[in-house]
């Protein structure tokens, strides 16, 4: 349809009677309708790749029904189960086990996603994910369960040992809003953590118990105003 439109447009150019009664039309038949035809066909194929998109990722998370695809942690699922067993070794191995839960929390989240936008946005939370993964210890798990909030579960760990990793995430978060192309005091993070080691705490103690606490530490400590 487009290489007739061009003819059609040529034709009526090389002829002097049709080039002075339709000149900007012709005009219009080899440039307009060539450039729509493109557009139409780039518009086309950014839906067959996001169609196909959609589809890797459905199937990917059906493979992997644990994984959190946008930031490559696992999800809420994964740490509820893994929390109840955890709270289950320490209930029957309180001499022996303990463990740490450290909440990383993306503050004035509303207003972040406003600024950056929702496809920049998962690039922050790829990029924050990534990051807290290099910090990890060998035995510890990062879980993201959603509205900005990243989990990191650390076996073994005890009340001595916690505030160092605490203390290595603070003193690694201006480098996450610099490598996203932020000012290094532009993103704001709150950080909870809380130990479990003895069965007096873990004594009737659930889930969501548990990750309410932690949410509830969260909001007492915030990592770095704004200046």
């Amino acid at each position: 349809m487009s290489f007739v439109s061009m003819c059609a447009g040529a034709f009526m150019l090389v002829l002097p009677y049709t080039r002075l009664m339709y000149f900007w039309p012709a005009i219009a038949l080899l440039t307009i309708t060539p450039m729509t035809t493109y557009w139409m066909y780039l518009l086309y194929h950014q839906i067959l790749r996001r169609k196909a998109l959609s589809q890797e990722l459905e199937q990917l998370q059906k493979n992997k029904p644990d994984l959190e695809v946008l930031t490559g942690a696992l999800n809420e699922r994964a740490l509820n189960i893994a929390v109840a067993r955890e709270l289950k070794l320490v209930f029957y191995h309180e001499e022996d086990y303990r463990f740490t839960l450290t909440m990383v929390k993306i503050d004035f989240l509303e207003s972040i996603i406003n600024f950056l936008g929702k496809q920049r946005f998962n690039s922050l939370l790829r990029t924050t994910s990534e990051h807290l993964i290099g910090m990890l210890f060998t035995t510890d798990t990062l879980y993201y369960i959603g509205t900005g909030r990243f989990v990191i579960l650390s076996p073994m760990l005890g009340t001595d040992n916690a505030p160092i990793m605490k203390q290595k995430i603070k003193d690694h978060i201006n480098d996450i809003a610099e490598e996203f192309g932020l000012a290094r005091n532009a993103l704001v993070l709150r950080m909870g953590q809380i130990t479990y080691s003895s069965q007096d705490r873990v004594k009737n103690r659930n889930v969501e118990d548990t990750l309410e606490q932690l949410e509830r530490s969260a909001e007492t400590d915030i990592v770095k105003e704004y200046l």
